[in-house]
């Protein structure tokens, strides 16, 4: 009886143990020319300037210098203008085959 208390106390701690390591993982810092079919499925941060944002109904995509990619963000852009300098975190994933980063975060660099 006592090792099945042992045995489940590790495992909720083991489990406890992943949800932190995932929760706390810091994305891979990559510069923009980077980003590969080798990136594909990684949480990435990247540093640039807009050089331009297309505003569709649901989405925004904003093209950043340095690479022909998409970057997809799914919430309003306050304060986020083309010309400015941003750092984004996103996963790289594909769209009808082409990649793109879908944005997690998007912040202000001085």
């Amino acid at each position: 009886m006592r090792e099945l208390k042992i045995g489940s106390v590790m495992i909720i701690l083991g489990l406890f143990m992943l949800f932190l390591s995932e929760y706390y993982h810091e994305p891979t810092r990559v510069k923009i020319s980077e980003i590969d079919d080798d990136l594909y499925g990684d949480n990435i941060r990247v540093s640039g300037v807009i050089s331009d944002i297309v505003d569709q109904e649901t989405i925004k995509i904003i093209e950043i210098e340095g690479k022909d990619i998409d970057f997809v963000y799914f919430d309003n852009l306050d304060d986020i203008n083309e010309g400015k300098k941003v750092s984004i975190n996103g996963q790289v994933e594909k769209y009808q085959g082409d990649l793109q980063v879908v944005v997690d975060g998007i912040n202000h660099v001085e």
